[in-house]
């Protein structure tokens, strides 16, 4: 609610409210950056991943686990949190320092895709089962794989049951398992 009163008090501000996956990607694109301002301590925020995603920078908050996503001056910019001062004179060094700021787009996307993309996530999780079948190979005789966290009912689309269902189908083929057992939940 404040956030939406302190929208209508100013011509240049609009408070866009919750908006769907596609209509998200629409306001990144058109955007020079994203600014992110949290002063909690988030473990992997969407928001910057669907900015890397979008090649656009993130102007983030220098706080422990988004200083590990956001790399100042490479695909980002970090300032101090809760300084507003410093988050606007960052602001000013994006929209003044137009190449630096086109350059770290390019560098968000391409870390995107080094270490967050669904196929780079997908073959870590893989690479975990192999690692631990062949670490206890031979201990191993039965193995449970839980789906039931999963909410399928709420989802826009089944990319994270495909990727279960190839990474159980990739299981499936192994010899080293004489039973997988497969838990879902009703959806």
């Amino acid at each position: 609610k404040k956030v939406r009163d302190f929208a209508c008090a100013y011509n240049n501000v609009e408070s866009l409210g919750q908006l769907g996956k596609g209509s998200v990607f629409e306001v990144i694109n058109k955007a020079s950056f994203t600014i992110f301002p949290s002063e909690c301590y988030e473990n992997m925020p969407m928001v910057i991943l669907e900015s890397f995603a979008s090649s656009k920078p993130v102007l983030a908050s220098n706080l422990e686990a988004i200083k590990e996503i956001v790399i100042d001056g490479v695909n980002g910019v970090l300032f101090e949190s809760g300084n507003s001062g410093d988050l606007a004179a960052k602001i000013s060094y994006l929209f003044s320092h137009n190449e630096k700021r086109m350059e770290m787009g390019q560098n968000a996307n391409r870390i995107y895709r080094e270490r967050f993309s669904k196929e780079k996530n997908y073959q870590d999780l893989l690479n975990i089962y192999i690692k631990t079948i062949s670490t206890n190979k031979g201990n191993i005789t039965s193995l449970t794989y839980s789906l039931s966290d999963q909410d399928f009912s709420q989802a826009k689309s089944l990319g994270v049951f495909n990727v279960s269902r190839r990474l159980l189908e990739n299981l499936a083929l192994s010899t080293n398992f004489a039973q997988l057992n497969v838990l879902t939940n009703s959806t």
